[in-house]
């Protein structure tokens, strides 16, 4: 990944983050304006478009699921995992997003278990999202150091 399109995946995700917690929801001109940044910057780096395209699916699903579970998933979440899958591809958005669910999993075992929560109770994706790119990226880098 090039260091254009990193440090713009970086501001995304930041942003998407803080205007999750702020607000509950990400607002829909910051995923046009990260769309079409994602978008230019495939063009410029000459990215195929299909690739750009088929890394939308993951995304697409969980956009069908929220609608389908009457927004259980949000919709914000799964805008952020289109996005994600415009930087970064297929392959690499499916990895960040099962370590995304496998933290998101181990944390709501750990609140149920301390009596934190309840099984009612919706848990922020947005910051399992982050911290999925993050373990994803520390391991992709130290795969190509190896």
């Amino acid at each position: 990944m090039e260091l254009w399109s990193e440090g713009a995946l970086v501001l995304f995700l930041a942003g998407s983050l803080g205007q999750d917690i702020k607000k509950q929801r990400i607002s829909l001109w910051w995923f046009c304006l990260n769309g079409l940044a994602a978008a230019l910057l495939a063009y410029f780096s000459e990215t195929d478009f299909i690739s750009l395209l088929t890394g939308l699916l993951p995304g697409i699903i969980l956009f069908l699921a929220a609608a389908a579970t009457k927004e259980r998933i949000g919709k914000g979440d799964a805008g952020m995992v289109m996005l994600l899958g415009m930087y970064l591809g297929l392959w690499a958005c499916l990895a960040v997003l099962i370590m995304s669910c496998t933290l998101l999993a181990a944390a709501g075992v750990c609140m149920l278990l301390r009596h934190r929560v309840s099984l009612k109770r919706h848990l922020i994706f947005s910051p399992f999202l982050c911290a999925g790119y993050i373990l994803w990226r520390m391991l992709s880098l130290a795969q190509e150091f190896a």
